[in-house]
């Protein structure tokens, strides 16, 4: 539901519409749910922390004057309730990062459990994965924890994470930053998806050169597509690597944005030869950007291209193309970033969810499809091989 939607029914509901505010109740849930199960953890604590979230939402509603958007000033109710709550079952058993460690390391000493290729082993492999990063998640503090969520888990700007905090975005900024280092720091010593050289590693095959949830899903999701027309995909793990360092500001050519995809996945491959790992696997770059419409001048379409390469051969594929609105071509080019144009159109912050394609679209085209297109077809030369033989590194 979009924020323009969301306000319309705040509106109502503290006239006393009853059906505004039980829509406005169902439309809020998923998020106060899915922040409340990331910060502790238990479904059922989780449950009981929305539950109580979403009854003082209908409390305060009265409170809520428009000053910033309504999915925003929830957040603040939200995390004004999850800093102050009992802590749950599973911050009580909660390591620290060393113990945490200490545990890992006397964990590996135990006997493997089954081959890679084994389907209860790489199901095994998923759920340690997942227990892992929310053993991570715990180790921070709340303040620590809630700020990771909101920026990198849900991708709010700064300005929008710190109201739902209470604190202004440069505190918001070094919170994160904080919380970014403490787990890339525990990775580095601890994980091999990571650090080849670490003790721990999981069964890795697909290495995705983002830690966008948006792009991370829409691998994932063209992995398990992939793997109806070729088993040597039906096992493969995804794993997100943080590349920012190497890519570049907005693209404003159909070359560069080309070329932010292959440095991407590039880096990956390198990094992990550097490091001594020679185990076979498979890098996707995934970059968009703006290219100029042929044949009319100040027009720029957004685009989106993928690369993959093993090392060796190396594939590409292209996602959907949009004509951005002549207004917000007009931002972009006055040196603004695409993302936070966008989210002035769509009134809210809307990267970690609907996207430019999204709010340009209605939602009849979800960010996620133009990159799960551009995968598909990237990803060709090692699917469907027989083709593209010849193809190789250059």
């Amino acid at each position: 539901m979009t924020e323009r939607s969301l306000e319309a029914l705040a509106v109502r509901a503290k006239a006393g519409d009853r059906e505004a505010l039980e829509a406005l109740v169902a439309a809020i849930r998923h998020d106060v749910y899915n922040l409340a199960v990331r910060m502790l953890w238990h479904p059922h604590d989780a449950e009981d922390a929305t539950q109580e979230i979403l009854l003082r939402i209908v409390t305060k509603l009265a409170t809520f004057r428009g000053d910033s958007a309504f999915r925003t000033w929830s957040f603040r109710v939200a995390t004004n309730q999850l800093l102050n709550v009992r802590r749950s079952r599973a911050e009580r058993e909660a390591p620290t990062f060393e113990r945490f460690g200490k545990d890992v390391e006397t964990g590996l000493s135990d006997p493997a459990a089954g081959p890679a290729d084994d389907p209860q082993q790489a199901l095994l492999v998923e759920e340690v994965k997942l227990e892992w990063t929310t053993a991570m998640l715990l180790c921070l503090s709340r303040e620590e924890r809630l700020a990771y969520i909101l920026g990198d888990i849900f991708e709010l700007q700064s300005e929008e994470a710190a109201r739902a905090l209470g604190i202004r975005p440069p505190a918001f900024r070094k919170r994160l930053s904080r919380a970014r280092e403490r787990l890339r720091a525990f990775m580095r010593a601890h994980c091999g998806l990571v650090n080849p050289s670490a003790a721990c590693s999981c069964e890795r095959r697909v290495l995705v050169g983002s830690t966008r949830p948006a792009k991370i899903e829409a691998a994932r999701a063209t992995i398990d597509a992939i793997a109806l027309v070729d088993e040597r995909f039906r096992h493969a793990t995804m794993q997100a690597v943080d590349v920012t360092e190497i890519a570049p500001t907005m693209p404003m050519t159909e070359y560069a944005i080309l070329e932010g995809a292959r440095s991407r996945a590039r880096t990956l491959i390198e990094q992990r030869s550097a490091a001594g790992d020679a185990e076979s696997r498979l890098a996707i770059g995934l970059e968009g950007g703006l290219d100029p419409l042929p044949g009319h001048r100040d027009r720029y379409v957004l685009k989106t291209w993928a690369a993959v390469t093993d090392g060796r051969r190396w594939g590409f594929g292209a996602g959907g193309a949009i004509v951005l609105p002549e207004r917000i071509t007009h931002e972009v080019l006055n040196g603004r970033e695409l993302g936070d144009v966008i989210d002035d159109v769509a009134r809210t912050s809307v990267r970690g969810t609907r996207g430019a394609w999204g709010v340009l679209t209605l939602d009849l085209i979800g960010r996620q499809d133009s990159f799960k297109s551009a995968i598909v077809a990237a990803l060709a030369p090692f699917y469907n091989p027989a083709l593209y033989q010849a193809d190789v590194a250059r």
